[in-house]
C-alpha cells in the first residue's frame, strides 16, 4: 500500500474522525475559558487604569484649586520650602503615570494573548473541516 494511499484511508477513518473533533472541542473549550480569564483581567486593569486617572485628576485639582490663595511672601523667603512640596507632589503624578502605562502594556499583551488564541481556535477549526 502506498503512502498516499494510507495518508488518504487515515482521514476516512471514522474513529480518528472522532476523535479529533473531540479533541478539537476541548480545546475550544480550554481556549475559551483562557480568553474568559484574560477578559476579566483586562477589565481588571482597565478599572485600575480609571481608579489611577480620577486619583491623578484629583491632584491636579487639589495642586491648582487654591492657586489665589497662596501667601505671596513664601516667594521672597530665602528657604523655599513650598518647591519641594510640588516636587513630591509632580513625583506623585509621573509615578501615576508610570503606572498606568504599565499597565496599558499590560493590556496590550493580554489583547495580543487573546488575538492568538482565536487565531488558534480558528486554525483548528479549518484543519478539521479541510481534513473531512
Amino acid at each position: 500500500m502506498s503512502a498516499k494511499k494510507k495518508h488518504t484511508e487515515s482521514y476516512q477513518n471514522p474513529v480518528l474522525k472522532d476523535r479529533l473533533e473531540e479533541f478539537n472541542e476541548k480545546m475550544k473549550k480550554h481556549l475559551s475559558k483562557e480568553m474568559m480569564y484574560l477578559t476579566e483581567k483586562r477589565d481588571d486593569y482597565e478599572n485600575q487604569i480609571l481608579q489611577l486617572k480620577i486619583e491623578k485628576e484629583q491632584r491636579d485639582k487639589t495642586l491648582f484649586q487654591h492657586v489665589e490663595q497662596k501667601d505671596i511672601r513664601k516667594y521672597f523667603s530665602p528657604l523655599n520650602l513650598s518647591d519641594v512640596e510640588e516636587d513630591k507632589k509632580d513625583e506623585k503624578q509621573k509615578e501615576l503615570s508610570g503606572q498606568i502605562s504599565g499597565i496599558q502594556e499590560n493590556i496590550a499583551r493580554i489583547d495580543s494573548y487573546i488575538g492568538e488564541i482565536r487565531e488558534l481556535i480558528r486554525e483548528m477549526d479549518e484543519l478539521i473541516e479541510s481534513m473531512f
